[in-house]
């Protein structure tokens, strides 16, 4: 089940870039992010998936881990109740949050403009 749901944010990450207007190289949205020049963001699109805390922090790292030798990643959270990646890909930005109050993944996907 865990390899089945990364499988799918993977594809996700990477199915993302047919929709969008704007893309970006994975080199040039490293500099981008490393200069702290972020892409211009447009409309988002969130989804909730209901998952334990613990469940969630493993899952967002692995997705983290297999994505961010092409592209940059940050960790914008790391506390004992909300853990936050944010993830740029070719066309979108990804935010990935686990929340352990509510128990939930929550995957917030902007697309460049």
């Amino acid at each position: 089940m865990k390899i089945k749901i990364t499988i799918t944010l993977i594809a996700l990450l990477f199915s993302l870039s047919v929709l969008s207007a704007q893309t970006y190289m994975p080199s040039e949205l490293r500099q981008m992010v490393s200069s702290d020049n972020y892409p211009e963001q447009g409309s988002v699109s969130t989804k909730t998936q209901a998952i334990s805390f613990t469940a969630c922090v493993s899952k967002v790292k692995g997705v983290v881990s297999s994505v961010s030798g092409q592209y940059p990643t940050k960790i914008i959270v790391n506390t004992g109740i909300m853990y936050m990646a944010k993830v740029w890909t070719n066309d979108a930005a990804l935010t990935l949050s686990c929340s352990d109050p509510d128990r939930k993944l929550i995957i917030t996907t902007a697309k460049y403009t």
